[in-house]
């Protein structure tokens, strides 16, 4: 996701001629960003059809699972809370398809910072 706003901001420097690229390049990077975005989306929608309401990309939410009782943070792109093994199963395996990394988390009480994410899907698996 970070290489998505890296993208944007690229392409608003050039079109605000702050930085002088060619239509070339500047059509290739919007191609990416395009590309990246619709990916993002499609993921998005593929964990909603396997965990319904149980998915957030709020980012008040995802800055809710950005640490643990470590000093460590990290800030996920999805948090899902899967009910089944059949459910995490689905998950993984789309993260897997799509080069995503998965985090389990449970309480969030670890101090060595296991349960905090660097970016992708944040599995929270604690049973309320």
């Amino acid at each position: 996701m970070v290489y998505s706003y890296i993208l944007l901001i690229l392409i608003i420097c050039c079109n605000s001629s702050l930085i002088d690229l060619s239509p070339a390049v500047a059509e290739i990077l919007f191609s990416h960003l395009n590309s990246n975005l619709r990916s993002i989306m499609d993921i998005t929608a593929e964990l909603r059809k396997i965990v319904g309401l149980r998915l957030s990309v709020s980012p008040s939410e995802l800055y809710c699972y950005s640490s643990d009782a470590s000093q460590v943070k990290g800030m996920p792109d999805y948090v899902v809370r899967p009910k089944s093994t059949a459910e995490v199963s689905r998950i993984v395996r789309l993260a897997y398809e799509n080069n995503i990394p998965v985090t389990a988390r449970g309480a969030g009480t670890g101090l060595a910072g296991g349960a905090v994410p660097v970016r992708g899907v944040l599995c929270w698996i604690c049973r309320a």
